[in-house]
């Protein structure tokens, strides 16, 4: 899960936050506060921002490693461990994408 800011005060870029929190309340722990300054990646200005500002977003990547990862696996097994391979490692890794999601969805509902 990544934090991120939707605009930039300046350039209207999206701002990722090097930071983990499970939801904003956790993040106002990790930062003192409300408010915290954060850096445009694009334009390089630091401005003033306040937790509710900050949003997250998955980064759905499991599913299609897992599945890569289960292929190169079940080679070992010739064309059939091939298949059974990849299709485990992308259901786990899908299951794994479905938890970041709610993961996501809790910090995004949360005040």
């Amino acid at each position: 899960m990544k934090l991120y800011i939707t605009n930039c005060k300046t350039c209207q870029s999206k701002i990722y936050i090097d930071a983990t929190a499970s939801t904003r309340s956790d993040l106002r722990s990790r930062f003192g506060g409300d408010h915290f300054y954060a850096v445009c990646q694009n334009c390089q200005s630091k401005n003033l921002y306040h937790v509710t500002e900050v949003f997250a977003e998955s980064e759905k990547t499991s599913a299609l490693t897992g599945g890569v990862v289960g292929g190169l696996i079940g080679l070992i097994g010739g064309p059939l461990g091939l298949l059974v391979g990849s299709g485990l490692g992308a259901a786990i890794g899908n299951s794994i994408d479905d938890d970041e999601q709610k993961k996501v969805d809790s910090f995004n509902t949360s005040r």
